[in-house]
């Protein structure tokens, strides 16, 4: 091969002085790529006039994770990838947005990437040389629909009874309160009563005699001290309770409350629990051949079905995580992107 032809194009410096570490042409052939750290600068290499020569560079500032530089730029399987040292970076147009790929390569220092078919891509990281193969644009609905897309619900009526029991709403409630309110006519009431008493005495007499032709003058003093403890323990009972209890108006108010909140939660645990049956109902019905529901209309409709799914498990206190677990299904998980692998796959070939 021999020069044909030279141009002169001055090079950009978006940064700090900092040379180009890349130089890429695209895949139609007319487009010439200028990637620095952090940039990326092109133009047209079609139009070789004056006056484009003089149009200059377009700048491109792609959204990289903190700290993340830029080491190789490609194309590959209908997408734009940003080999960095903090991950493998994929995006569908040049502007971005830009965001990982899936573990390990988009976790992993990337020093280069390459188109090896028309839908797989081969990376060179720190830990290997990887292969990822991207599914058919129908591929996601075609096994949404040929595999579950839901977990399991239990029965209403268990999850209904669930949530009554947490909240404190049952109908056994209602009952073990009119019975301890009439039990509490047998409850006596008790009163306690102390008393003490003291009561003091003191005399004194005086008293003249003559003895012996001598007159004697005499004193007399008398001192008593008496004191009394009393305790008094008193039970009342009121049976009438037993027939008619006293407040008995106020429980009844208090219960048809209640009553008014456990039809409120009913309400609203059916709700949940038939909106979500309706989900299912619609990604069941779509038999092989019918033509593959919408991504956006399916992701709609999967994290509805979680988000329903959700206000059940709260009402139950997690009872409805805990019962799936315990049946161990040959499904993924319950919404569309974690029953199937990721968009795009992964296989290390090499260390």
């Amino acid at each position: 091969m021999r020069v044909t032809d030279v141009q002169n194009l001055p090079l950009p410096r978006p940064g700090n002085g900092d040379l180009p570490v890349d130089l890429v042409i695209d895949s139609s052939g007319r487009r010439l790529f200028l990637v620095y750290e952090d940039v990326i600068a092109w133009r047209s290499i079609e139009d070789t006039s004056p006056a484009a020569a003089s149009s200059g560079w377009q700048i491109e500032r792609p959204g990289l994770p903190p700290g993340a530089v830029i080491r190789r730029l490609g194309w590959a399987a209908g997408r734009v990838w940003l080999a960095t040292d903090h991950g493998l970076l994929e995006a569908e147009t040049l502007k971005g947005p830009f965001r990982r790929a899936a573990s390990p390569v988009g976790t992993t220092a990337c020093v280069d990437i390459q188109p090896s078919q028309r839908d797989r891509v081969l990376a060179l990281c720190r830990t290997g040389l990887f292969v990822l193969n991207r599914f058919p644009e129908d591929e996601p609905h075609r096994l949404m629909r040929s595999h579950p897309v839901l977990p399991p619900d239990p029965p209403l009526e268990e999850i209904r009874r669930r949530a009554l029991v947490r909240a404190g709403l049952t109908a056994s409630r209602a009952h073990g309160m009119w019975d301890r309110l009439r039990r509490r006519a047998f409850w006596p009431e008790i009163g306690l009563r102390f008393e003490v008493d003291y009561d003091f005495d003191d005399e004194r007499d005086k008293d003249q005699a003559f003895l012996s032709g001598d007159t004697r003058y005499l004193f007399d003093r008398k001192r008593d001290e008496d004191r009394h403890y009393g305790a008094v323990i008193e039970f009342d009972w009121d049976l009438g309770g037993v027939v008619y209890p006293l407040e008995s108006v106020d429980l009844s108010r208090e219960l048809r409350q209640v009553v008014s909140l456990r039809d409120d939660v009913a309400d609203e645990i059916n709700q949940l629990y038939f909106e979500r049956q309706t989900i299912r109902e619609k990604l069941s019905s779509l038999a092989p051949t019918d033509e593959p529901i919408g991504a956006s209309e399916a992701t709609r409709l999967f994290w509805r079905a979680r988000e329903l799914d959700a206000g059940l498990d709260a009402w139950t206190g997690g009872w409805i995580s805990r019962w799936r677990s315990s049946l161990r299904p040959d499904f993924e998980g319950p919404d569309f992107h974690s029953q199937h692998p990721e968009q795009t796959k992964q296989r290390k070939i090499q260390r």
